[in-house]
């Protein structure tokens, strides 16, 4: 687990309620308005029992659908609160996991060069790694400019 990987988790949960708020409203919308159409039919035609028994189920299902539409609004809601009450908190992250990722793309391009001459008598050239591309063979430093 590094600090980028958890800034970006946390980031995307912030971004995720959103997007869940709007469906959770959405989802809670729909079964609202199945309910009134399960409650006019009952209301409006004659059902024989089988069929009223039928419903009456399917209309549990809704309530329940729209339960956890309900809750998941609840949660969302919390989140994206301390969202907005937090904004620059916010984007004082995004600007953080920025920085990270810079630094995490600095450090695949590390390198060391040799300043002295200890350790020649112990690396055979075969055991140098090959120069990275658009690099010379001396690491576009030669020794010199090091011992100054």
């Amino acid at each position: 687990m590094d600090a980028g990987s958890v800034i970006a988790d946390f980031l995307t949960l912030l971004s995720f309620a959103e997007t869940r708020y709007a469906t959770a409203q959405e989802d809670e919308q729909e079964a609202n308005a199945e309910t009134q159409d399960i409650l006019h039919s009952l209301e409006f035609r004659w059902h024989d029992p089988r069929k009223a028994a039928r419903l009456t189920r399917k209309l549990s299902e809704i309530r329940q659908k729209r339960r956890m539409a309900k809750d998941d609004m609840e949660i969302a809601g919390l989140i994206l609160n301390f969202r907005d009450k937090n904004a620059g908190m916010v984007k004082a992250l995004r600007r953080l996991q920025g920085d990270i990722q810079t630094t995490e793309r600095n450090f695949e391009r590390r390198s060391y060069q040799f300043r002295t001459d200890v350790m020649e008598e112990y690396l055979k050239p075969e055991d140098s790694p090959p120069p990275k591309e658009n690099e010379p063979e001396d690491g576009g430093q030669d020794k010199e400019a090091h011992n100054e």
